[in-house]
């Protein structure tokens, strides 16, 4: 188990990290927020248990419902046919 100077010293570094990564997105430089920003905060929110639920009625919500209608079962029995886009060249089998 870690001493308690350590934990101390380890609870003041997560708390830095999360200030910065917060000041990052509500204070974006001129260029916006980066895809990177969002990776760090998103990464950040998984490895502390932080989850949100969906709200009913949204593009998420929508999105899940429409998954769970989508059937792929044809999908499994269909081979891919590869169209040569250069005449004279053939496509390699798969």
């Amino acid at each position: 188990m870690a001493s308690p100077d350590l934990n101390e010293k380890l609870q003041r570094l997560h708390e830095a990290v999360v200030d910065t990564v917060l000041d990052q997105l509500e204070h974006p430089t001129e260029a916006g927020i980066s895809n990177d920003d969002l990776r760090v905060a998103l990464a950040l929110l998984k490895q502390n248990g932080v989850t949100a639920p969906v709200a009913e009625g949204s593009r998420m919500d929508q999105a899940s419902k429409l998954a769970g209608k989508l059937n792929f079962q044809g999908l499994a029995e269909k081979r891919a046919v590869v169209v040569p886009i250069r005449p004279g060249i053939e496509p390699s089998a798969s």
